[in-house]
């Protein structure tokens, strides 16, 4: 009796609400409930489309791949998205980055991974979330010691190829981990 008491002295609308009004707010209770969820499939669908939009454009600038390994490198990054979440894009050029693509790479959220083989060079940015993923040594690994070997050899595409199998491999470890403990 005193629970009814405090709470119909502090909100006395609730008790003075007709049926109809009840119904009417949780049906708007309902549609703000949908519309969020729209907004969240909206807005995965708009990202998908971005990094399709992003694949689409020819990574290997040097011409160096065959069209099928190429589409292979697409279709990586496009189920690595689609699978673990992670928006992986991967770029070879002739030149040099420069500082204006590095920064765009850090701000689009993408893992990045750019390639050089003339000068012998590797460019990779990781997202927050994907390095926890992928494990600092792993990172550290990619960048400082893997494409070395196979620049020397002149047998890069081989080393891209080995490359992306380890970042499928670890984000295939991380996630069969995080679910099960």
């Amino acid at each position: 009796m005193v629970f009814r008491w405090f709470f119909y002295k502090r909100n006395k609308r609730m008790f003075d609400e007709t049926p109809l009004q009840r119904i009417l707010r949780m049906a708007l209770v309902g549609l703000l409930f949908a519309g969020v969820l729209w907004g969240f499939w909206a807005n995965s669908e708009r990202r998908l489309t971005e990094v399709q939009k992003i694949s689409e454009k020819r990574a290997d600038a040097t011409r160096t791949l065959t069209s099928e390994q190429e589409k292979r490198l697409l279709e990586f990054t496009r189920r690595t998205f689609e699978t673990y979440g992670v928006a992986l894009r991967v770029e070879i050029r002739n030149a040099p980055f420069d500082e204006k693509q590095l920064q765009e790479a850090e701000k689009s959220g993408t893992v990045f991974l750019g390639l050089v083989p003339k000068e012998r060079t590797v460019f990779l940015h990781v997202t927050p979330l994907a390095r926890k993923a992928l494990g600092e040594p792993l990172i550290m690994y990619l960048r400082y010691a893997h494409f070395m070997p196979y620049f020397a050899g002149g047998n890069w595409p081989e080393g891209l190829a080995a490359a992306l199998n380890l970042i499928g491999r670890q984000l295939e470890h991380h996630i069969r981990g995080s679910a099960s403990g």
